[in-house]
């Protein structure tokens, strides 16, 4: 779709309309919220891995923006609907849950979130910063009310500072085996934060922490 946008040329159009009819089956779930983050393209069939039957946060949470341009660009809602009903449901279970910082687990079958570590990075990432994108496409309130009190969150959950002299700033984790203490393990994909935060800066929503 990037490249469709730049160039305008109709077969690159043709072909995010071929891959996306093919991907949309990741939605062929028994929970239909929730998609499966399989998907066999040529097959046109979606499963869960074989190592374990649940998708990541980041997985099912992180295509809104693109199928919400194809139905754009193709007046077709039916991709934006079935992605967004996803966005949806996991807006209804943080208003269950009472708690903006969600595990990185979520399963296809029940549309449950599991029980599993809370970070920002690697299978959490995206959705944090797919939230605000979303707001920014769509200006739908509840999505720009939860990316702020999600960063609320993360700034009075999960920062800390090291032990060193020099007292560094990082986003921690929380272990599922530890809820109350912050596990001092901030990956590479965390890094996508900064420009996060940067960008709700720049439209005057969040101040940096």
């Amino acid at each position: 779709m990037s490249a469709y946008h730049i160039s305008k040329e109709k077969i690159l159009l043709e072909k995010a309309i071929d891959l996306g009819d093919r991907l949309i089956h990741c939605f062929d779930s028994q929970s239909k919220t929730v998609p499966f983050s399989d998907v066999n393209l040529k097959k046109k069939m979606a499963k869960a891995p074989s190592y374990m039957p649940e998708s990541s946060l980041s997985e099912v949470s992180s295509v809104q923006l693109e199928f919400r341009d194809l139905s754009y660009e193709t007046n077709d809602k039916s991709y934006e609907e079935k992605s967004f009903a996803t966005s949806k449901h996991i807006h209804d279970l943080i208003q269950q849950r009472k708690n903006y910082l969600l595990p990185m687990y979520i399963n296809p079958y029940t549309g449950n979130l599991m029980t599993s570590t809370i970070t920002m990075g690697a299978r959490a990432d995206s959705y944090y910063e797919y939230l605000y994108k979303q707001y920014l496409q769509t200006k739908i309130e509840f999505l720009l009310d939860d990316y702020i009190r999600s960063i609320d969150a993360i700034e009075n959950r999960l920062t800390s500072r090291t032990k060193s002299k020099l007292k560094l700033l990082y986003i921690g984790e929380i272990l599922n085996t530890d809820q109350q203490s912050i596990h001092p393990k901030m990956d590479h994909l965390v890094c996508f934060l900064s420009g996060t935060l940067a960008l709700g800066y720049y439209h005057e929503h969040l101040q940096p922490f």
